[in-house]
């Protein structure tokens, strides 16, 4: 499998920036946070993790704790290299948005000008409908498609053409044509576009021998052997494969907050946003980032998950505020207490958002009904300690506790919902049984309101 190797240079164009993993810590703040991040990671079982935060315009800390290889006990370090899984998706966006300042239209021009031979009938897919999840595209609709050239013409489905479904499709097709017109490979596409005040080494491409069974995928970190039933969907550079350590990723994130490049970028992305819900407009998406406002102002965010690694970035453009979280420890946002309480701390007036994105909820507050628009409803228990799901109504009432099988499902749920079985969905965290199900409700579902 090839993967991104991202690594970028700490010289920025306002001073020299001293290598995180070489710095002393600016004031026992970086130690006291070094100890709130391991009790963190104890109270939710997480073994390892990274965190950088930026605060005012100016890097705070970067701290790492627990364990990098759990067994080996091979300490975690600022420079260990992490999964960015689809924290990849927000730098896409951004090459696409510089590309976009040299070709006028080049965001909105309908896929058929990149790619002739696709279906007439997708001729209002834009690159922005790619990056913003809003072409219509199944989540396995490039199967081992690793050009465009490969991409059979119906891959590029439009219809609903403009409605929010998450998928690695339109920004694995994305990066291609990033390719394309870079002619360079989109690892090094994205050094020579991400717009940092100052130089980014080269992009390396590498295969990780971790990957070397057939037929599996071996986590870095503390994740054993899982079955690879669908390898397009953890084979596309574009939309998840990016690898690089939290002191690669400090210069980033120092742009992210000050640069007036991004504030102008993610004006942008306020300006295209897509609902992620229909009939809401509390968070929306566009060029790899999810968008709310907050009390604090507008906020943009976005998480990504591979086995055994989790990940998550928020940046607050207006108050100079960016944090990037990098944990071994799964799917969905890695220590959601300890995120929000740094933003609570750092940031007066924040009002913590529940996100309809389930995979960014509490699993603790699953229980209750949730129905789709076709009435379908779901209702979710904790029994014993164990989530258990029940379909509604109950005479055609199914239970199980467990969501790291599909083999717990009926075949009339399959048949009903395929999208129940998407090919993301078999690679959730075995350690969490709730995620299978926060993954399908993240998508499809809202809680049914109260009755009176």
């Amino acid at each position: 499998m090839t993967v991104i190797r991202l690594t970028i240079a700490t010289a920025l164009m306002m001073g020299a920036l001293v290598p995180v993993s070489e710095a002393a810590p600016p004031s026992s703040f970086n130690v006291s946070q070094a100890a709130d991040l391991k009790l963190a990671m104890d109270q939710q079982g997480v073994p390892g993790a990274v965190v950088a935060l930026v605060a005012g315009g100016e890097l705070k800390f970067a701290v790492a704790a627990g364990w990098a290889d759990c067994k080996s006990q091979r300490s975690m370090s600022v420079d260990t290299p992490m999964m960015l899984a689809s924290l990849v998706k927000p730098l896409v966006g951004m090459a696409a948005r510089r590309e976009a300042a040299r070709q006028v239209y080049f965001l909105d021009r309908p896929v058929a000008s990149f790619v002739p031979w696709s279906s007439p009938a997708n001729g209002a897919v834009t690159l922005h409908g790619w990056l913003a999840h809003a072409a219509g595209m199944a989540g396995g609709a490039v199967p081992a498609a690793t050009t465009l050239v490969h991409a059979p013409p119906d891959a590029f489905a439009s219809s609903p053409a403009g409605r929010f479904s998450y998928g690695n499709a339109g920004f694995h097709l994305a990066s291609a044509v990033l390719e394309e017109v870079s002619g360079v490979p989109i690892g090094m596409a994205l050094a020579r576009e991400l717009g940092l005040p100052g130089s980014i080494a080269p992009v390396l491409l590498r295969d990780l021998p971790e990957n070397a069974a057939t037929g599996h995928l071996t986590g870095l970190g503390c994740q054993g052997p899982i079955p690879l039933r669908q390898a397009w969907a953890l084979a596309s550079p574009g939309a998840g494969q990016g690898v690089a350590s939290l002191s690669e990723m400090v210069p980033w994130l120092l742009a992210l907050a000050t640069s007036s490049w991004h504030a102008g970028f993610f004006s942008e992305v306020s300006r295209r946003a897509v609902p992620v819900h229909r009939g809401r407009v509390d968070v929306s998406y566009a060029l790899g980032w999810y968008a709310h406002r907050n009390d604090v102002g507008p906020v943009y965010e976005h998480n990504g998950f591979l086995p055994g690694y989790g990940g998550f970035i928020r940046v607050v453009p207006s108050r100079g505020f960016a944090l990037m979280v990098l944990a071994n420890q799964g799917p969905g946002v890695p220590l959601t207490r300890f995120i929000d309480r740094l933003t609570r701390e750092t940031l007066p007036g924040w009002r913590p958002h529940m996100r309809g994105r389930a995979s960014w909820m509490d699993p603790r507050l699953l229980p209750g009904t949730w129905v789709n628009s076709e009435g379908f409803r779901l209702r979710f228990e904790l029994h014993q300690g164990h989530l258990q799901m029940c379909e509604l109504p109950a005479g055609a009432a199914f239970c199980c506790d467990r969501f790291d099988t599909m083999a717990a499902l009926p075949d009339r749920l399959k048949v009903r919902h395929p999208q129940f079985v998407d090919p993301l969905d078999v690679f959730l965290d075995r350690n969490d049984p709730a995620n299978l199900a926060i993954h399908y409700l993240s998508r499809r579902f809202e809680r049914e309101p109260a009755k009176r």
